[in-house]
This record gives C-alpha cells, structure tokens and sequence, in this order.
C-alpha cells in the first residue's frame, strides 16, 4: 500500500501508526483494537509505503485466510 498527499499541500506524513486488517467490514471497535503492526512505520515526507505479504495477511485471523481461498477459487481470479 503506498500513502501520499500532494506535495504542495504544506503537509507531510509522520507515520502509519495503524493498519487494519479483515475481510469484514471495518468497525469503531475493530479500528481501536487494530494490531496488524507491532511499531508505526516511520514516513516524514508525503508518501509512505507499507508491504505485506499475502503469506502474513492470511495468518492475521482465520477470516483472512478464508479471504484468500475465495479468491484462489473465483472464476475471475487472474493468474
């Protein structure tokens, strides 16, 4: 995932201190407790980016996984 603002918008980004995960909707209590990332990921500028694997994603909770196996078993998935 890369984050950017527009560099003439006089703004810079300091950090991802959150990144939520799931294959179900997003909720208040679901983004408190959000815990796909151990430390903030440090930008200071106005882009930053954050990488993940699909291995990862799919360990973070069983919803995930079962995520995947959708996708590895849609008709429209491109290899």
């Amino acid at each position: 995932m890369i984050l950017t603002i527009p560099e003439n918008s006089g703004r810079k980004i300091k950090e991802i201190s959150k990144v939520s995960e799931g294959s179900t909707a997003i909720n208040a209590g679901g983004v408190r407790a959000v815990t796909y990332i151990n430390v903030p990921i440090t930008a200071g500028n106005n882009k930053v980016v954050f990488k993940t694997s699909v291995a990862d994603f799919r360990s973070k909770i069983a919803g995930n996984e079962r995520f995947i196996k959708d996708l590895e078993n849609s008709a429209t998935l491109k290899t």
